[in-house]
């Protein structure tokens, strides 16, 4: 999917930064659970065999070195499925977005691991994808508003044949802020519910050609991301925050579940199952 939205708070209150999530003075069990991210975007070239033969990344100057050289060595012991057309062996291209994360191994050390990955086409014919039509933005959650409490909410939608969401569920909420556990799963329910809500209005273009013009419904993630005005993430920077629990909807088929929606940009929609690289590497803590 081409287009994109970006959500922004006009709230004019006093904002958190972005770093502040790392040191805040909250809860000794919430600050162990403070991750560092690097949203991190290029295209990725896989041989026949399904290993990477070519990589390449946006804007590399604006990024880290020590993030640079993680995600060459990264890239490299990747496994993929082998990619085919028409039943043959064929090399891949596809554009690709990685989150990195940092994790805080002992007192001012940082180990990195790659959290989550997302591939797709470059470019696809008109009509042959789900594509977004009126994706209105969610509302600032009141209370997070008043606290300048930012986060990201990772939306998976259920599509109907006429365009509309059958059903909506929050994947998962992360908060860059910390606070006490009952505040933070308040936070945590006032973004997905907000986000949930604007959702329920939103209308897509359904698939007019090919195999996916037959579905019964059609799934779709959707990040949205909630920040306070002047506090834009650039490109390149390290973002702290508190990941939330992941949740994954009954109706969700479980080779579409797999894999963390973390790496995808925030309101860019993308639907699930629709070609692409198929990484075989389990990624994250636990790979799941």
């Amino acid at each position: 999917m081409k287009q994109g939205i970006v959500w922004r708070a006009l709230a004019l209150l006093a904002a958190l930064a972005v770093a502040q999530a790392a040191t805040a003075q909250g809860p000794a069990e919430v600050h162990k659970q403070v991750e560092i991210s690097l949203l991190v975007h290029g295209e990725i070239t896989v041989d026949e065999r399904g290993t990477m033969a070519e990589y390449a990344l946006d804007e590399q100057d604006k990024l880290p070195k020590q993030a640079v050289a993680f995600i060459r060595e990264s890239l490299t012991s990747l496994a993929f499925k082998p990619p085919q057309l028409d039943g043959k062996p064929v090399k891949l291209r596809n554009r690709m977005s990685l989150l990195v994360v940092a994790e805080e191994a002992e007192p001012d050390r940082y180990v990195m691991r790659l959290q989550a990955a997302s591939f797709f086409p470059e470019a696809s014919e008109a009509g042959y994808e789900i594509s977004s039509g009126k994706l209105k933005p969610p509302a600032y959650p009141e209370t997070a508003a008043y606290f300048g409490v930012q986060g990201t909410v990772y939306l998976v939608l259920k599509i109907g044949r006429d365009g509309r969401v059958q059903d909506a569920m929050a994947e998962q909420v992360n908060l860059r802020a910390v606070d006490t556990p009952k505040m933070m799963a308040r936070l945590r329910k006032e973004f997905a519910d907000a986000s949930i809500k604007a959702a329920r209005r939103w209308e897509f273009n359904p698939p007019t050609r090919g195999e996916e013009a037959d579905a019964e419904f059609w799934t779709v993630r959707v990040p949205t991301d909630f920040f306070m005005a002047g506090q834009e993430v650039a490109y390149g920077r390290w973002v702290a925050y508190v990941p939330g629990p992941r949740t994954k909807p009954a109706w969700l088929a479980p080779e579409l579940a797999a894999g963390s929606p973390e790496a995808m940009v925030a309101g860019v929609p993308h639907a699930l199952g629709e070609g692409g690289l198929q990484l075989l590497t389990p990624l994250g803590k636990s790979g799941s």
